[in-house]
């Protein structure tokens, strides 16, 4: 199961599970590379969900085994994009300490604060589309992301570069004409 629909507020879940699921989807998300996202804040999420998944940071430390000296891989808590910009070692020492800042904050606490993070990341709630141009005599891709607010274009440029591009944003009530043929949309 996958999220269709973002809430502006994910974190104002009442249910409990429903806040868990979205949790769990969304930090899928981030770990995929499918959000744009800062090494800070990759970093500080990875350190929200260490909480949300094992507790305490000195508990977590007291009870690993004197066989392992590393009780997670920064592999599993950060995207790969951010993960190739710094070594495994910096991972490593800055995701514990960052962890550890957040002792006494229950499981569900970090899952509301590691929700109100990502949902003020550039890329929340835009489901990205790819989409080819006919010109005459050549084909150009492009990306294009729907989100509740806008409609997001991305040209072919940035479709090389993974959606990475300054995007053009066209506000939904500046849209006169959308019209849909087969498996065409025209905007």
């Amino acid at each position: 199961l996958a999220v269709k629909f973002y809430p502006p507020a994910p974190h104002k879940f009442v249910n409990p599970v429903t806040r868990l699921q979205f949790f769990l989807n969304i930090r899928s998300l981030v770990l995929d590379g499918s959000f744009q996202i800062s090494k800070e804040t990759a970093f500080e999420l990875a350190a929200l969900s260490l909480q949300a998944d094992l507790g305490d940071y000195y508990d977590t430390r007291d009870k690993i085994t004197a066989g392992s000296n590393q009780y997670f891989d920064p592999h599993n808590y950060v995207p790969p994009e951010v993960m190739s910009a710094v070594s495994y070692q910096y991972a490593n020492k800055e995701i514990p300490m960052l962890h550890s800042k957040l002792d006494d904050m229950s499981q569900n606490e970090a899952i509301i604060r590691y929700l109100q993070i990502s949902s003020h990341l550039p890329d929340y709630g835009v489901h990205f589309f790819e989409v080819t141009e006919r010109n005459s005599y050549e084909v150009e891709h492009a990306s294009i992301g729907v989100s509740l607010q806008a409609v997001i274009l991305y040209g072919k440029s940035a479709a090389a570069k993974n959606r990475r591009g300054e995007p053009q944003r066209v506000p939904w009530n500046k849209i006169m004409n959308l019209s849909y043929k087969n498996k065409t949309f025209v905007l």
